[in-house]
């Protein structure tokens, strides 16, 4: 392996680039990932779907937070957690884009030609107020993270969390 490929696969994990493709993962794993998540989609035939849910193996002892909790700790090398807004809405902090409630719909006080402007740079040049002002109203102190946030930290702690999407 060429030495600039070699330090690309070892740095693939802090930089997000030149990532290897399943990550590890053989072609038959990701290609029995792939069947799998088609069925749980409902991608393919009526009778596709029938005989895939009966080929399914049961992964979790026990449909529990135990069960999973064993299951991380057992089986899995590495995990990838995808969460949305919600995650930090449960702790108080407003989404984007919820009408009445989400934070493009508060910005008025600032007087923007358009909500995304708080966070371009150009705009930011001109007039880096507005900016600041929003800063420090959602400044984290007022904010606490969530059992998820926190379940994301144990999984890098414990070396498990691949990425946080």
């Amino acid at each position: 392996m060429a030495e600039a490929e070699k330090k690309k696969d070892e740095n693939w994990s802090e930089t997000g680039e030149g990532a290897p493709a399943a990550a590890g993962a053989n072609e038959e794993e990701m290609e029995s990932l792939v069947d799998r998540l088609k069925g749980l989609m409902g991608a393919g035939s009526g009778d596709e779907r029938k005989e895939e849910k009966e080929a399914v193996e049961q992964l979790l002892a026990s449909v529990t937070f135990d069960g999973i909790v064993d299951y991380v700790q057992t089986k899995c090398k590495k995990v990838i957690v995808m969460t949305g807004a919600g995650t930090s809405t449960a702790a108080g902090i407003p989404d984007f884009r919820t009408p009445g409630t989400g934070l493009y719909d508060n910005l008025q006080k600032y007087n923007l030609p358009h909500p995304q402007a708080i966070f371009e740079i150009d705009y930011f040049k001109e007039n880096p107020e507005p900016f600041f002002a929003l800063s420090k109203e959602l400044y984290p102190s007022n904010f606490k993270p969530t059992k998820s946030h926190y379940f994301s930290r144990l999984l890098h702690e414990k070396g498990l969390l691949l990425r946080q999407i």
